[in-house]
């Protein structure tokens, strides 16, 4: 089974999963002729609107982007959670960090901490294991001492 075959297409993949493909869940096609658009699958400065989807039991690639255009696949639930483990199920030009770094499951509440004024994400130095999403300003989710877990 194929996943999603794009040829020429800007569409936005957000919160979908992607489960029992034997060949790649996203296949990025070169159209014929001039420049290539590519799907988005994720924005970290977007994440109200992008990301989130879920890979399960990927066999081939979990991205094969054929254009020499960046495919934008940042804050997605691999189901792989080193960059080593993701980077050997891409090829082409993909950046899927950051990403998330736990398991997403029904229920769970993904953030991202902004200081007041202007809205922009927390120094490193202020923030530490807060949430799902890896990169240097996130870290793997640990919940912080005091904090009960939330169910749905």
């Amino acid at each position: 089974m194929n996943g999603v075959w794009a040829t020429d297409s800007a569409m936005t993949i957000t919160r979908n999963e992607f489960e029992q493909i034997t060949n790649c869940a996203i296949f990025v096609v070169l159209p014929k002729a001039g420049a290539a658009a590519t799907p988005q699958l994720g924005d970290a400065a977007r994440v109200e609107t992008t990301g989130f989807n879920r890979f399960r039991e990927v066999d081939g690639k979990f991205i094969r982007n054929g254009p020499r255009k960046l495919h934008l696949a940042e804050v997605n639930d691999w189901g792989l959670y080193t960059e080593a483990d993701i980077a050997a199920k891409v090829s082409g030009s993909v950046d899927f960090y950051p990403y998330l770094g736990a398991t997403l499951e029904p229920g769970t509440l993904a953030v991202r901490l902004a200081n007041e004024v202007p809205a922009r994400p927390f120094p490193q130095a202020r923030t530490r294991r807060r949430g799902l999403m890896e990169s240097a300003r996130y870290r793997t989710a640990t919940r912080p001492a005091g904090v009960a877990a939330a169910g749905c």
